[in-house]
Parts: C-alpha cells; sequence; structure tokens
C-alpha cells in the first residue's frame, strides 16, 4: 500500500505513450460530511478540472499555504476527507510520487525530503481505491468535451449531484492589485438565471450574486457539471431561502433586486417577513469556495 500522509505529498497517474487514448477514469469519489472543496476550478485549455478538499474544522490556510503546515503537522491527526475509486485500465502507466510511505517495506519519507520517484508499470489489478486526506488537492485531466460530444443535445457529466448540503457559498476571487496589500473581490459568473416565487433575475458576465439573509442562503447544491456551448465553464443549480436576492457589478450597488416588499399586497407583514425559497442556475469558469471565502496571505 502507499501512504500520502503530508499536504504536499504527491501521487501522479499518466499513461507512458501519451499517444494512446487515456485509460484512466474515475468510478466514484465521494465526498465525508463537515468538508470544505475550496478553489473549484475548470480550465479548458488544457480540459482540466481542479480543487482543493479539506476538513471544515481546518483554517483555510491549510488549502492554499499547505508549507505552512510543515512544522507542526501530525499525519496521525489529519481527518478523512473523502474516498476515490480509480480504474486503471491495462495500458502501461507511469507513476509519479513524493513524499510517500510505503509500509511493506519499511520506507517512511521525511516531511522535507520533496525527492520524487518516478517507475513505469502495467497494472494488474483494474480498480484502486484511494483515501484523502485533509488536506488534498486533484488534478484531474478531462477529455475535450467539446470534441468527444456525439451531439449537440449530449448532456456534459456531472460531477457533483444528489442535493449535497452547504453553506457560505461563493462565487468569487480576489485579485491582488499593484499595491500588493490590497485586493480586489471579482465575481466569476459568466452567466446565470436566479428564480424566486413568480419573479426572475438574470446574471450577466461578471456579476455577483447578492443573498440578503443573516443565516446561510445558500442550502443545496444539486449538481455541477462542465458546459462547453456556448460558453465554457462550470455549470451549477443551487437553491436556498432567503429575505431578498440582487444582482450587480458590486455587492454594494446592486442594480436588480427581488425583496419582499413586492408580495405586500398580497401576503400579510408575516408572510413578508418569512424567508422566500429561490432556485439558481448558474455559470461560471472558477467556483474557488463552497465554503467560507478565501483569506488573505499571511
Amino acid at each position: 500500500s502507499i501512504e500520502l500522509p503530508y499536504p504536499k505529498s504527491r501521487l501522479i497517474f499518466t499513461p507512458t505513450n501519451p499517444t494512446q487514448t487515456n485509460a484512466i477514469s474515475i468510478l466514484k469519489f465521494s465526498i465525508n460530511p463537515e468538508s470544505q472543496v475550496n478553489q473549484l476550478n475548470y480550465n479548458s485549455q488544457p480540459s482540466q478540472l481542479s480543487f482543493c478538499l479539506q476538513s471544515a474544522r481546518e483554517k483555510l490556510e491549510s488549502c492554499l499555504f499547505p508549507d505552512s503546515l510543515l512544522d507542526n503537522y501530525l499525519p496521525s491527526q489529519a481527518a478523512t476527507v473523502g474516498s476515490l475509486e480509480l480504474q486503471l485500465g491495462q495500458q502501461p502507466l507511469t507513476v509519479s510520487l513524493a513524499m510517500f510511505n510505503l509500509p511493506e517495506l519499511g520506507i517512511q519519507s521525511d516531511i522535507y525530503d520533496l525527492q520524487e520517484l518516478s517507475f513505469q508499470f502495467i497494472p494488474e489489478i483494474d480498480e484502486l481505491q484511494l483515501t484523502t486526506l485533509s488536506p488534498t488537492r486533484l488534478l484531474i485531466d478531462l477529455p475535450n468535451l467539446s470534441k468527444t460530444g456525439n451531439s449537440q443535445t449530449e448532456k456534459p457529466p456531472q460531477w457533483f449531484w444528489g442535493d449535497i448540503d452547504v453553506k457560505d457559498v461563493s462565487f468569487s476571487k480576489f485579485q491582488i492589485t499593484e499595491n500588493v496589500n490590497d485586493e480586489l473581490k471579482t465575481s466569476t459568473i459568466i452567466s446565470g438565471e436566479v428564480r424566486m416565487k413568480n419573479k426572475t433575475l438574470k446574471l450577466q458576465d461578471n456579476q455577483f450574486l447578492i443573498v440578503f439573509s443573516d443565516k446561510p442562503g445558500i442550502r443545496k447544491l444539486r449538481y455541477i457539471q462542465i458546459k462547453t456551448k456556448p460558453t465554457q465553464g462550470l455549470q451549477t443549480l443551487i437553491s436556498g431561502e432567503s429575505e431578498g436576492i440582487a444582482v450587480g457589478l458590486y455587492p454594494e450597488f446592486p442594480v436588480e433586486s427581488i425583496k419582499p416588499s413586492w408580495l405586500s399586497k398580497n401576503l400579510s407583514q408575516e408572510g413578508i417577513n418569512a424567508l422566500l425559497a429561490f432556485i439558481a442556475a448558474l455559470t461560471g469558469v472558477l467556483l474557488p469556495s463552497l465554503f467560507p471565502e478565501t483569506p488573505k496571505q499571511p
């Protein structure tokens, strides 16, 4: 067995012959409750999905700055955040390892030893199961969906689905300005639509979705899938409850909103003050956090 005990541990599978079709596939990826999915990113060139998975009890620095954990890191206390089942196929593979343990051979790496081991092999066991510890960053090379689709009506695969309970969902990222001490918050939404009761709001490129609620407004993640046409990005369907919703280029200055006041002619004051259900379909190239927002680097 192979153990990856440290935040900087690394395991990479690649086809030995790059001209052959990649036979490696993910059969199942399970995320444990109380886990954070951060920096969820889709790049079309190359076609790659990446994200960081960590325990919800840990600070975001665990994903953002794993080097900062090395001095006080105890592998025995690392939380299990999920499991990954791979199908390796029967083609020759190249495996690259760094900061790993091989218990059966009595090999244990040093936390500061970044030496990499690479070897080639032909899988004798088609399926492989891996346990993911906190924090784990996954980079998944994907087939070019715009070229592999058999028809215009073929739906792209869904990567996350099943009415997942979420909190503090963010569709934004931080950019460093010319003043390195300042960070500019920008929206990562390309397009979208939000519905509350019989009202609808359209979201344009780089607009923020603003949810008015003292509690986490976005509560359910229905699915995330890769969208290739007409724009490329991650498409998601979310739902939740809120006292109102708005859109705009700046969170402080919304340009359109839906608030309970438009129901005042038909509902009592108690009904107006109640939380209203909403559902939103959004497309974005980057969803950096399904939990708390990115902190500033120390």
